[in-house]
């Protein structure tokens, strides 16, 4: 996605006016109580600086510079909403190209399904929250490559998808809000006008290259886990070097937390 134009990214609502893509290290899940997919980006990891880039868009091209904001406090909250949001009907795609499966889940049939409460709750890893009300989820870049995924003795072989997207369909003059806790007005409100898109993209992808000791970027997310779980380990098929930007995943069960949002550290 670095070297395309933004705006002629593919979405899963074809006139959505708000897409939040999400690239590199984080984890999302959809949170029942509050219907918002909620993400924790790691910002403990030195080769990954989150970063928010904002394209407005219209008829395929810029309409004018983007918005690109670095300095994201690690402990940030962020919160994105349309206040007048179309009602899309599901919370995420389940099939075709852009099916969340491509996603890997660790909570899913081919990791943890077994363990469900896999996460460290008392860990002092800083970690960027993000809630997004109103979209469905989707995975918006698949990569060609195949990945093998081995926990214990099973091994699956599967592509996966380095990027979600998370599209909004709003009204014509509704605004996009998007609220920040420790850094206010970090990041203006938006105001949805006639056959223009907003795109935002939030990237933690690796800005060095992978350490050489390192199999993929998915060794990052193993201090996530209790001591107790068995860690499962992901490569490219067959060897050889990863060609996507990095793994992103989602946790489809949160065993007995509510929210991403119980595995922040208490703010002092």
């Amino acid at each position: 996605m670095t070297n395309e134009n933004p705006c002629t990214i593919t979405t899963a609502i074809s006139d959505a006016n708000v897409t939040v893509s999400i690239k590199g290290l984080a984890v999302s899940n959809y949170n029942n109580v509050n219907n918002r997919w909620e993400t924790i980006f790691l910002r403990d990891i030195p080769t990954h600086e989150l970063r928010l880039t904002i394209n407005k868009c219209k008829d395929g091209s810029l309409i004018e510079a983007p918005t690109i904001i670095d300095n994201i406090h690690p402990d940030e909250k962020i919160f994105i909403r349309v206040n007048q949001a179309e009602d899309l009907g599901a919370i995420s795609v389940s099939d075709g190209e852009k099916n969340l499966g491509f996603v890997i889940d660790l909570t899913g049939p081919e990791l943890y399904q077994n363990a469900p409460n896999i996460f460290e709750t008392n860990s002092s890893r800083p970690f960027t929250f993000l809630s997004i009300a109103d979209s469905i989820f989707y995975a918006q870049d698949v990569q060609n490559q195949e990945y093998e995924i081995t926990k214990g003795q099973q091994i699956t072989i599967r592509k996966m998808a380095d990027t979600t997207g998370a599209d909004i369909k709003g009204e014509v003059g509704a605004s996009i809000e998007v609220t920040t806790t420790i850094q206010p007005h970090l990041i203006p409100m938006m105001i949805i006008e006639p056959d223009v898109s907003y795109q935002l993209i939030f990237d933690n992808t690796c800005n060095n290259p992978t350490d050489s000791h390192e199999e993929t970027d998915f060794v990052h997310y193993k201090p996530l886990f209790k001591d107790s779980i068995e860690p499962a380990f992901v490569r490219t098929s067959g060897g050889g070097v990863k060609t996507g930007s990095c793994h992103r995943v989602i946790s489809s069960d949160l065993g007995e937390l509510n929210s991403l949002s119980d595995l922040l550290k208490p703010l002092s």
